[in-house]
């Protein structure tokens, strides 16, 4: 599983960097979770941070590389469920400011272990100056192993590289 995740990430890097017209964007951002589904039974809301990079391949799509740190909180005794999330996926600029993304990846937890992560998503940005951008976006995400779904809502600056 690992290798076909560098695979695809590197694919998607070199061909987001064929497209030199483009402004790549780096993205911080602060995110909110709420777990659904069976998650919901054992955890309360999360919390954690992503970096990602957006390598526009033209104007309808670009190559997203995300990385990140996410906390949930156990329900009912103390302690929590730590993962650092590694995705790659593209982002189609539906409408001006508006998108859809589509991402795959593997959570690492804390405690040792991965998961298979599936994530779609939707988002705006509101650009606040010629270089910077803010971004509010919401995501459905699965982890396929352990079972773990959560509706992830995040605020974050972009800024161009």
């Amino acid at each position: 599983m690992k290798k076909s995740i560098i695979l695809t990430a590197l694919v998607l890097t070199i061909a987001a960097f064929s497209a030199h017209a483009q402004s790549k964007r780096l993205f911080i951002s602060f995110d909110a979770g709420l777990p659904v589904g069976n998650t919901n039974n054992g955890f309360k809301s999360g919390f954690g941070g992503n970096l990602a990079l957006d390598l526009p391949i033209n104007s309808d799509v670009s190559a997203l590389i995300t990385a990140g740190y996410t906390s949930f909180a156990f329900q009912n005794f103390g302690g929590s469920y730590n993962f650092f999330p590694v995705k790659g996926g593209a982002k189609f600029n539906l409408a001006d400011n508006f998108y859809a993304t589509g991402e795959v990846g593997a959570a690492f937890g804390s405690n040792g272990g991965s998961s298979l992560i599936l994530s779609p998503g939707i988002g705006f940005t509101f650009p606040v100056s010629d270089e910077g951008v803010i971004d509010f976006g919401a995501r459905y995400e699965s982890q396929t192993r352990t079972n773990f779904d959560f509706i992830g809502f995040k605020i974050g600056y972009g800024f161009k590289l």
